[in-house]
């Protein structure tokens, strides 16, 4: 995209992260948001309204993105409930947020602009801003790039339809199998979050794609919890199950999850994320059950981790080195699921599987040297990434001239 003539001062720049409420996404834009601040970078954060505690947290200025934005959950309570198609339609590609994007950038000036990679209409509005931008890919690259991949009603004709509302001209149609993949090329940077062994092997990224690594919402590791009953070094395994940030009609997997476990000797604690509250778990007597705990304060001194593979997730096993028995529930988690299993860091069992057979896989999870020693190879893998680092390397190797 074009280059900025934003003044500016000293090595420092101004940086406007777009993201939205979705759950596994949120994470690495704040944690991106928050390694820029500690370099001394100014960062904003356009988001839904309910992330402005986290993004204020991260050390971000915060400006809400319009209430029509916001989920209606009497529309379903599941992002994939038919009532929510309409509005994920519009959130993603239609003109509304897309203004608010051009609003805020006019409002208070920006070198560059940081999109979260679902957003088709962000990133038309930075186009037509002319700023520099990165977008932040929180999933596999070719989750995007296969064809079998259903983009539901918001990709090519979205986007078209949203650049004409704003009196720009219609894409080049190529044959790329989803817009925003081709959106992709016309910016700066393309910042993958993850290692770019969990593509699949003899994946080809466009030239502006850089792998650098996942980025966790934590400034640290942290301590382990006092509010949990158990020492961190409790000679019983800790098995975590955590299944998705966001609802995806999970509360049975969870119960047959948890009625599978009881019969190891096993401490577990569960970990909601806000998919489900916790009246709706069924556990059984030593089940600790949190609405939320920081991964990466408990995976150090855990086991196993029981899991949906979400990207977020899978990222926060694989930094700690624990393996993973994945239970995929739908989205990107089916083919996340499958590269945690070819990299040797977890198997995977269908979402549908009995108690019984979800004690066997865990039983044998939890003997298998095999999988500690995949799961302790990831761990020294993502070590090499930095948590951030080199994000913003990528970032500032963007920004225009100081009084360019």
């Amino acid at each position: 995209m074009a280059t900025s003539n934003i003044q500016r001062g000293g090595d420092h720049g101004r940086f406007l992260i777009v993201t939205f409420a979705a759950g596994g996404n949120v994470p690495s834009a704040l944690g991106l948001g928050r390694r820029l601040r500690s370099c001394g970078h100014q960062v904003r954060v356009l988001a839904n309204s309910s992330l402005r505690g986290r993004a204020e947290a991260a050390g971000c200025a915060f400006r809400p993105l319009p209430a029509s934005c916001d989920q209606d959950p009497s529309r379903g309570r599941a992002l994939e409930d038919e009532g929510q198609w309409e509005y994920w339609s519009e959130l993603l590609a239609g003109v509304p947020l897309a203004q608010a994007v051009l609003e805020e950038a006019g409002r208070q000036p920006a070198d560059v602009l940081i999109v979260d990679c679902m957003l088709r209409n962000a990133l038309v509005a930075a186009e037509k801003a002319g700023l520099p931008t990165a977008v932040i890919v929180h999933m596999r690259v070719g989750f995007f790039t296969d064809e079998k991949y259903s983009g539901g009603g918001w990709d090519w004709d979205a986007v078209q339809t949203t650049r004409a509302q704003l009196g720009m001209a219609p894409m080049t149609r190529t044959d790329e199998p989803r817009a925003v993949v081709e959106q992709w090329k016309g910016c700066e940077r393309a910042l993958v979050v993850m290692p770019v062994e969990f593509e699949i092997p003899g994946f080809r990224a466009a030239p502006n794609v850089r792998f650098v690594g996942p980025i966790f919402e934590e400034e640290s590791v942290g301590g382990w919890p006092d509010d949990l009953p158990w020492r961190p070094d409790d000679p019983a395994p800790l098995v975590i199950v955590s299944l998705s940030s966001t609802y995806m009609h999970h509360e049975d997997v969870v119960a047959r999850i948890l009625e599978g476990l009881s019969e190891l000797n096993v401490r577990v604690l569960v970990t909601l994320g806000g998919g489900l509250a916790p009246h709706e778990v069924r556990a059984a007597r030593g089940v600790e059950v949190r609405a939320h705990v920081p991964h990466r304060s408990v995976l150090p001194h855990t086991s196993l981790l029981v899991t949906h593979a979400g990207m977020g997730t899978a990222m926060a096993a694989f930094a700690a080195g624990v393996p993973m028995l994945c239970l995929p529930l739908g989205r990107d988690q089916n083919g996340n699921a499958a590269r945690i299993e070819a990299l040797g860091a977890g198997r995977v069992i269908p979402r549908d599987s009995s108690a019984a057979s979800i004690r066997d896989a865990a039983a044998a999870a939890l003997a298998s040297n095999d999988l500690r020693a995949g799961a302790a190879s990831m761990a020294d893998i993502v070590a090499g990434y930095d948590n951030g680092t080199l994000a913003v390397d990528e970032l500032t190797s963007i920004l225009p001239a100081a009084g360019a």
